[in-house]
């Protein structure tokens, strides 16, 4: 029944590929840039929500936990990889972590386990812009992904991201030009990062860069690519 197959990334693409002899189309996942865009008074919606000028809020916004049970966590999302690089950063500087999404049970209880600063924000969509620009950096701890959506979230709101390399992350984000790349599990390296970015100012350029990159991935730059992708599919 399938004419095409449809894949976020050049991963999946291959991996897919192994599996059917089908036309493969990679078209990443697009962004909103009317939805997300970098706010740039952080001091106004930081006193919004209710956080000091001096927090350094680390943020993650994915589920955590699988299907009706609260506490068992998805580990292809690596939540538990998120608590130990955390717990590890709170060791040696004051971070809070700002959470939203559903299911997130697990982080919350570990968080609060190690007695590690957190908020949780049941966030509607346009708020959902707010919290990623009232951070300082967003982590994507994640062991398996196709996207995911808060690579380009965080980057059109002027957010530094580290990440694993895993799906669409791998393929959008240069080193240290537009976003920061890990190994899948290496809490050294996130730990490196983070404790430069704390340390550091964060270069405007980086910001820049991965603006310019959600820009690129924007629904309007992606329009022609989904026409030509259906053209022949359905009727245009």
């Amino acid at each position: 029944y399938v004419d095409e197959y449809h894949v976020i990334s050049q991963k999946t693409e291959k991996d897919l590929s192994s599996l059917t002899e089908k036309k493969i189309t990679s078209i990443p996942f697009w962004i909103n840039n009317n939805i997300f865009f970098n706010i740039e008074n952080k001091t106004n919606l930081r006193n919004l929500f209710g956080f000091n000028k001096e927090d350094y809020l680390i943020g993650s916004f994915q589920r955590d936990t699988e299907g009706k049970d609260l506490h068992s966590p998805k580990l292809i999302k690596g939540p538990d990889i998120f608590v130990k690089v955390v717990k590890k950063i709170s060791e040696r500087y004051d971070i809070c972590c700002l959470l939203t999404g559903p299911s997130r049970g697990y982080v919350i209880s570990e968080l609060e386990k190690y007695n590690i600063d957190y908020v949780y924000y049941q966030a509607t969509k346009t708020q959902l812009c707010e919290m990623y620009s009232c951070l300082d950096i967003y982590l994507i701890t994640s062991r398996e992904e196709g996207g995911p959506m808060g690579l380009m979230e965080s980057m059109a709101s002027g957010v530094p991201v580290i990440s694993s390399k895993v799906g669409q992350c791998e393929e959008l984000i240069k080193n240290e030009k537009n976003g920061y790349l890990v190994n899948i599990s290496d809490e050294k390296s996130y730990l490196n990062y983070l404790e430069h970015l704390i340390k550091n100012k964060i270069s405007p350029q980086l910001i820049s860069n991965g603006r310019d990159t959600a820009v690129a991935n924007s629904y309007n730059k992606q329009k022609n690519q989904w026409v030509k992708f259906f053209r022949g599919i359905v009727q245009i």
